[in-house]
């Protein structure tokens, strides 16, 4: 199983969860849900009915933050990309291209348990 296949298999468990807050530093996204944190360090799209908004357009914070309260209804890979779908027909797509060291992108992504009713932070 290459990596990508074990991170869509692990990152799945956040189904029907809530994404509960997003956290934005230097160089990496986390997202936390009910019971995991999703490290991305990688480059993050939110995809929409109304189109793509990518980390260089304006609104994209706005876009992400607003999937805020709003349950997982699907993981998936779509092109190179981990998909996180809502239920509200919005996605949060990251890239796990390939790097030119011949990695399989997969580390790009990192999932962890979160501790319930903690403050992530």
């Amino acid at each position: 199983m290459t990596t990508q296949a074990r991170n869509v298999q692990s990152v799945a468990q956040i189904v029907g969860q809530q994404l509960s807050s997003v956290a934005f530093n230097m160089d990496y996204l986390e997202l936390s849900f009910e019971s995991r944190i999703l490290t991305l360090l990688t480059p993050v799209s939110v995809h929409s009915p109304a189109g793509i908004v990518c980390q260089s357009d304006l609104g994209w914070r706005e876009a992400l933050c607003s999937r805020i309260g709003h349950s997982v209804s699907a993981v998936g890979m779509r092109d190179d990309h981990l998909c996180v779908d809502f239920d509200t027909g919005f996605s949060i797509a990251a890239s796990l291209r390939t790097t030119g060291a011949g990695r399989d992108g997969g580390d790009r992504i990192r999932n962890r348990t979160g501790i319930p009713g903690s403050r992530l932070g």
